[in-house]
């Protein structure tokens, strides 16, 4: 006889036993099921299950309830507990991006030792840090043998949870609907049930059930109790063809028929929401724990509870929903009173009071405020989005006239900021601005408000809300240290005439009052601003002396000053002055203390600034890997103000390497909005390589007239003023080819000391002028430093020139030596153009994979690439390695699947045996 739930569903089936079976060899797998309740997700969950534990597999279990909702990753650590060690984990801890990470190496150790099936149902429960967790970590061990089996109920059209299993389901998985049975499956389901056939007036009432297996199962077993159905014959007719009065759902009937003691009970337990202990539910009722224990063992052996180590629970949740919604309103709420007492006495968490006084508190109730006020308070780091929703609610307790009230909300704006729900933040900040408040508490909520849309990119709203701070009379000094502070970074972005000049004007003034009043953070923030507006003005000494002066602040203060990631910014401006050396270790350092401090929303951040580390070192796979993870940590952090910036760059990086149809790709899914951090550079270059040069220049013409102001735009992407300078004349935009040479000119002599500055003023001068001499002495310039890009590109500018004047023999050895180096940085794209000039002067050379390379197979694979495989067939895991290699693990991950592609393995079991096949012994 088949497992009823499991009829119709072979499909499904097989969905599941394919994620078993892909986990069991070693590759990434995610399955999630969706379904209304009782369609039989559980059902499937269950054979997964069985057929992992039975093929090897370790498999982990895990059940969301409602309160869940409210508890940081309790679900997820309770189903691990016992397979990881979680000794050190605390979920309520103030770094919780440092909790999943450290959580993912867990497991990802585990599946190093067998295969792990995690397999959790009821996710429409789960609280915002477990569905954050999936989030990183389904992506994060898709190189691991480590599968997933997720289940829940279709969602509502707006929630986080649905967004983000959305997410994993399309970009790193399988998604899955349970619909209703149809007729013939019902009528085999009956069969099943009652051992006859169904007939037609039984079969009609059972379509009652809308097709869903459990309501279907109860319904009959609640007509069989109830002496309503007869078998003759192999035939079960029934017949009253009525349901029980007041159906809902069919297990109503048999939770009427019930004792009191066993319906008391039951009341108590649908209120708990939850696992619970004979004890907490006597307590509810008023009851000696003794009372229950008959009582619990009938619910127990009518199928209603089960056993779960020391606690109960519904066998199913419509269960308890049925229980729930019987009772009387004023008894319901009587529970949930009382059951703020229970919970309370019991040690419970305040989250959990709070979800109680929810459904029971009133206006004014001063006692449920200070609940939901200390549950909020404990939530706010791991869960603000929950933190945010409770205070609403407190909000919506607090007369208009409690002294708490504007501090309440001040807390409000910013749970709701920290959780990305800005519009709603805006909305409470607004309504509460349009009261009467005291200046401090206005200016908090609009320094709350500027700083929120300052870390979504919102710039121009950041610099109104600050103004709007600083007119008012009153703001304490310390408040407008801030509001100057972040006015001063938001204006850097505007790209309005004169907001430069203003961000280094109000920076100035922001630092001379946070110092006054020890407003560090301020500092730090308005030392940044003045170190990229002296950046711009071409000044880059003291760039990287104000970026250096604000570290050394924030080192100073600790606290929220260092949470400024000063080091980011001097890592950008060692960069700006050939100090590679110094700048990968100062972003190397920074990206570490940002994940100590659990400033993670920053990661895309860092994985930008070293993708433009790695590209002025000439080291494009480098590159390519960060700007990836960077992309890939923006997604799962749901934080888009970088990814403009990160796909632009990824698509300069394409058509270095020749895909113009992958960049093109990466340009289509630029945000369709303004995005100042964003040049467009990859769009104008895409014209460029299809022959359109005029649009290009079209394109570039706002960064051509910022120049002559603005020579140290050029430091933030070195490569633009010989490009700028040779596109312009090309296209016959001499006054612009002008602008950009007397620009690069004018940077080198602002700094003398940075060589690659002078060898690019030559190289823009020599493509205008056609002076070779300069262009040589450029060439021998950069032939010092470690820009190869730029050391290749000029030699190809050389090379054209001799190929122009007729001197063959020149041309062909500096145009071979430009291929090279491009091929051995890995830009196959300028490769192919150097190799085409080869042919025009008659010389054949075979284009070589880059840096002598194959393009699939061992060979194939990069110096970085092979490190990280080398460490991960020793055993490691992503983490470990980043901690060996100095990167993080979204960057090995990136070099992991690149190494996957090229090795043709799905899994690091099949890398790890092709690794020990290729060197033997190596991995130990």
């Amino acid at each position: 006889m088949a497992e009823q739930g499991l009829v119709g569903r072979s499909e499904e089936l097989a969905e599941v036993r394919e994620i078993v079976r892909r986990t069991r060899q070693g590759i990434g797998a995610c399955l999630t099921i969706d379904g209304p309740a009782g369609i039989g997700k559980s059902r499937l969950l269950r054979e997964g299950i069985a057929e992992a534990t039975a093929s090897g597999v370790t498999v982990i279990t895990g059940r969301v309830t409602e309160l869940d909702a409210a508890a940081p990753l309790s679900p997820l650590l309770a189903a691990l507990r016992g397979h990881v060690d979680l000794g050190e984990l605390n979920p309520v801890a103030d770094n919780r991006y440092w909790l999943i990470n450290r959580l993912t190496e867990l497991i990802e150790a585990a599946a190093r030792v067998r295969p792990v099936l995690i397999v959790l149902d009821d996710l429409h429960w789960a609280d915002e840090l477990t569905v954050l967790a999936l989030r990183d970590m389904v992506p994060a061990l898709r190189t691991s043998p480590v599968g997933w089996l997720l289940a829940l109920r279709p969602l509502p059209r707006r929630s986080a949870v649905r967004d983000a299993l959305r997410w994993i389901a399309t970009e790193h998985g399988r998604q899955l609907h349970l619909g209703p049975l149809n007729r013939r499956e019902m009528a085999e389901v009956c069969q099943n049930l009652l051992g006859a056939v169904p007939s037609p007036e039984l079969l009609t009432l059972a379509e009652r059930s809308g097709g869903n297996p459990f309501l279907l199962e109860e319904l009959i077993t609640s007509l069989r109790i109830g002496d309503r159905i007869r078998v003759a014959g192999g035939l079960a007719t029934i017949g009253d063809g009525s349901l029980p009065p007041g159906f809902v759902v069919a297990a109503h009937r048999r939770l009427l028929e019930l004792a009191s003691p066993v319906r008391q009970l039951l009341d108590a337990a649908a209120v708990l929401g939850r696992p619970f202990s004979l004890h907490e539910a006597a307590a509810l009722v008023g009851k000696p724990a003794g009372d229950m224990v008959e009582p619990a063992a009938e619910a127990v052996t009518a199928g209603i509870l089960v056993e779960t180590g020391d606690e109960l629970m519904f066998r199913h949740d419509l269960l308890r929903e049925a229980t729930y919604r019987s009772l009387a309103a004023p008894v319901r709420q009587a529970l949930h009173r009382e059951a703020v007492s229970v919970v309370r006495a019991e040690g419970r968490p305040a989250v959990e009071a709070a979800q109680h006084l929810i459904r029971v508190a009133r206006k004014g109730d001063a006692h449920a405020a200070e609940v939901l006020h200390e549950a909020a308070s404990d939530l706010k780091t791991s869960a603000p989005s929950a933190a945010a929703d409770l205070l609403l609610h407190l909000l919506e307790l607090l007369d208009d006239a409690d002294a708490s009230r504007p501090a309440r909300i001040a807390e409000a704006v910013d749970a709701l900021a920290t959780a990305g729900r800005l519009t709603e933040a805006r909305q409470v900040g607004e309504k509460a601005l349009g009261a009467s408040l005291a200046p401090t508490v206005e200016a908090g909520i609009l320094a709350g408000l500027a700083e929120m849309f300052k870390h979504a990119g919102q710039d121009r709203l950041v610099v109104d809300y600050a103004n709007r701070g600083l007119v008012r009379a009153g703001v304490p000094d310390d408040l407008r240290a801030r509001l100057l502070a972040v006015k001063s970074h938001a204006l850097l972005y505007l790209d309005d005439d004169g907001s430069l000049e203003e961000a280094d004007e109000v920076a100035r003034e922001a630092i001379t009052v946070g110092e006054r009043t020890g407003e560090s953070a301020a500092v730090v923030v308005a030392a940044v601003a003045r170190s990229v507006t002296a950046r711009y003005r071409g000044d880059l000494g003291q760039a990287t002396a104000l970026a250096a002066q604000a570290v050394g602040v924030a080192e100073q203060a600790g606290g929220q000053a260092r949470i400024r990631l000063p080091r980011l910014w001097l890592g950008r401006a060692l960069i700006s002055v050939d100090q590679l050396d110094e700048a990968d270790t100062m972003l190397e350092h920074g990206q570490r203390e940002a994940e100590r401090l659990g400033a993670v929303w920053s990661m895309p951040l860092w994985h930008h600034g070293r993708t433009q580390l790695h590209i002025a070192a000439g080291r494009l796979d480098d590159a390519v890997a960060e700007a990836e993870a960077g992309l890939a940590t923006s997604d799962r952090m749901s934080a888009g103000a970088l990814d403009g910036s990160l796909l632009s760059t990824l698509a300069w990086l394409a058509i270095r390497r020749g895909k113009t149809a992958e960049a093109a790709g990466y340009l289509r899914r630029i945000p369709r909005r303004r995005d100042a951090d964003s040049p467009p550079k990859a769009s104008a270059l895409l014209y460029d390589v299809r022959g359109r040069g005029a649009d290009a220049v079209q394109l570039l013409a706002p960064i051509y007239q910022r120049l002559e102001a603005y020579p140290g735009i050029l430091t933030f992407d070195p490569w633009t003023a010989p490009y700028l300078v040779r596109l312009a004349k090309c296209t016959g935009a001499t006054q612009q080819a002008q602008r950009a040479m007397r620009a690069a000119r004018q940077l080198a002599d602002l700094n003398p000391g940075v060589t690659y500055l002078a060898g690019m003023a030559l190289r823009a001068e020599s493509l205008l002028s056609g002076d070779t001499d300069a262009l040589d002495e450029a060439i021998l310039l950069l032939r010092k430093g470690p820009r190869r890009l730029s050391l290749a590109s000029a030699l190809e500018d050389r090379g054209y020139l001799d190929q122009l004047a007729g001197r063959r023999t020149d041309a062909v050895a500096i145009l071979d030596e430009a291929a090279t180096l491009y091929t051995q940085i890995l830009a196959e794209g300028d490769a192919a153009r150097a190799h085409r000039r080869l042919r025009e002067l008659g010389v054949r050379r075979r284009l070589r994979p880059a840096g002598g390379r194959a393009r699939t197979g061992w060979g194939s694979l990069t110096e970085s690439e092979l490190k990280v495989v080398r460490l991960v067939a020793e055993g490691k895991t992503n983490r470990a390695v980043a901690t060996e290699l100095f990167l993080s693990p979204h960057t090995v991950d990136s070099h992991l699947r690149h190494a996957f592609v090229k090795l043709g393995v799905a899994s690091r079991v099949e890398l790890t045996r092709a690794f020990l096949e290729r060197e033997p012994g190596s991995a130990g």
